[in-house]
């Protein structure tokens, strides 16, 4: 029951964050085609000033298509991260979840090792993914490496051309190999970094920067929902 009352707590908090979750779209003219209503009354009157018979190809229609694209978004949860950081990390996790509900989207939490808690392209509803999380447990060291090669691995499964990967991480790798050549591979890597004593935030920017990328600092874990949707906002 508890387990319950978080999710629906984490997404409640998500929803409020995130508001309408209209995506916007690339506009795009073409000939009218049957089933299409939105005429762009400008570019119809110019084709058919002039003329004394009007012709179905002289009515120009606007469609919108949707910018579809992929997403990785790894999270630590070593034995640093505590329940309470835990818990923040899942509103991010449902604000992607719910802001990219038609796209792919992958999630990876790690440790001394990575996890995928949701795959590129699997079905899982957004529940589950937030109860998954909930009950990592929060342990072991840090290796950035492999949850960066685990998040490189599902972005490759992807089908769209937009790719990009989100970790949030202070900086400090414990164990495992230098993620900076895995950073490197990435089509978009952005970086979000809580501050604190231990942050390292200048491998924080190289590694976005080898991404390709940009690094978001946020005071405390609190503040990463809200820059994981505005940076969701921006890059839509």
């Amino acid at each position: 029951m508890i387990k319950r009352i978080a999710i629906k707590s984490i997404l409640l908090r998500a929803l409020e964050l995130i508001g309408p979750t209209k995506r916007s779209a690339k506009l795009r003219r073409e000939v009218y085609r049957l089933g299409k209503e939105e005429i762009d009354l400008d570019s119809t009157f110019e084709q058919i000033l002039g003329k004394k018979e009007v012709r179905p190809e002289d009515i120009i229609i606007e469609t919108r298509d949707k910018k579809t694209m992929s997403c990785a978004l790894m999270v630590d949860s070593s034995l640093s991260m505590t329940g309470e950081k835990l818990a923040v990390a899942a509103v991010g996790a449902a604000v992607l979840a719910i802001k990219l509900k038609t796209d792919y989207y992958a999630l990876i939490t790690f440790e001394s090792s990575a996890k995928v808690l949701k795959g590129i392209g699997q079905k899982k509803d957004v529940e589950s993914v937030i109860g998954d999380l909930l009950e990592t447990p929060a342990w072991g060291y840090t290796n950035m490496e492999d949850g960066l090669r685990g998040g490189l691995d599902e972005l490759n499964k992807a089908r769209t051309k937009e790719r990009f990967g989100v970790i949030i991480t202070d900086g400090n790798c414990t164990t495992g190999y230098d993620p900076k050549k895995i950073a490197a591979k990435y089509p978009k890597l952005y970086v979000i970094m809580p501050e604190g004593s231990e942050s390292n935030q200048e491998f924080c920017k190289e590694l976005a920067k080898l991404g390709s990328g940009i690094m978001y600092k946020v005071k405390d874990f609190s503040g990463i929902p809200n820059v994981l949707y505005n940076l969701l906002r921006d890059v839509c």
